[in-house]
């Protein structure tokens, strides 16, 4: 069995959002997220730059900066660089889009 080293609890997600860069403005799935980061599920992960701004619903986080950790052909794990998300903000936003899902 593989050990977690991860320092946050992350939840799996799988919502819409968007990655915002100078003009441009691209759609991608938030597969999870964490009050340290996320893992974002984008066409040519390549193409991303290294840092840019994620735009999430506005009742899931709102606007996030990040920088890029990690990337595969259609996957990037990225790290908030303001650390604003405390893990009872993401609980109360898990349990409001479980909500809206029943």
């Amino acid at each position: 069995m593989k050990r977690e080293r991860r320092k946050n609890f992350r939840l799996e997600w799988n919502t819409p959002a968007l990655i915002c860069y100078g003009e441009v403005t691209r759609t991608c799935t938030l597969a999870d997220l964490s009050n340290g980061g996320a893992k974002v599920v984008v066409v040519q992960a390549e193409t991303v730059p290294d840092e840019f701004t994620l735009r999430l619903p506005h009742r899931q986080g709102g606007i996030r900066p990040c920088r890029v950790l990690r990337r595969s052909a259609n996957t990037i794990g990225v790290t908030f660089t303001d650390q604003m998300t405390t893990a009872d903000e993401l609980h109360r936003a898990a349990a409001r889009e479980l909500q809206r899902s029943r």
